[in-house]
């Protein structure tokens, strides 16, 4: 367990990668995508998402995490990679949080999806579809009413369901996960054409 003052500390060394490590241990959604979870934005997103699971998000280095992740935003509304991109979006929820970086990272996004509904793994909408971000965004994502309403989470779980057979054993088991998720957040119209097995 990784402690306010750790992940303090941490911070503090820019000690990103062991941030990250420690934060993502035990979490297969995060571990999938570890690797491409580097530098500070990755770092602070998964810091301010585990210390609002944990309720502490009204501890001070929050605040100073969200500036950081606020800070690092590139002019097209992301953070580069899209997975740390779809985190910081996560992070900047957390309690509700609203306004322009928000408005822009979903903006960045809705913008990356491609027509068949899936995402890339890098934020150009031309290069192929990735089920693993796919399956990480809709369960990240997923729950959250202000954004599920901008993003369309038919044609991606659509997606997902027409390439399951595809998808290797560890993104296979994060579809499921974000299909659960999805079920919970009551999208059961959502799911009614997916079949699981």
């Amino acid at each position: 367990m990784t402690t306010i003052r750790q992940i303090d500390r941490l911070w503090a060394g820019n000690d990103h990668r062991r941030m990250v490590s420690e934060l993502a241990g035990g979490r297969p959604e995060l571990t999938a995508v570890a690797q491409r979870l580097l530098g500070p934005a990755a770092a602070a997103a998964v810091a301010v998402i585990r210390l609002d699971e944990l309720g502490q998000s009204h501890q001070p280095i929050v605040a100073k995490l969200l500036r950081s992740l606020i800070g690092a935003q590139q002019t097209d509304g992301g953070w580069g990679d899209l997975a740390v991109t779809i985190l910081a979006l996560r992070a900047l929820r957390c309690c509700d949080g609203n306004g322009q970086a928000v408005e822009r990272a979903l903006e960045h996004v809705s913008l990356c999806q491609r027509e068949d509904g899936a995402w890339p793994d890098e934020p150009i909408r031309r290069l192929p579809a990735d089920g693993l971000t796919t399956a990480f965004l809709l369960l990240n994502l997923a729950g959250d009413e202000a954004l599920m309403g901008k993003l369309n989470l038919q044609s991606a779980a659509d997606w997902l369901a027409a390439h399951r057979d595809e998808l290797e054993p560890a993104t296979r088991r994060l579809a499921d996960r974000a299909v659960a998720k999805l079920s919970r957040a009551g999208m059961a119209e959502l799911l009614c054409a997916v079949s699981w097995s």
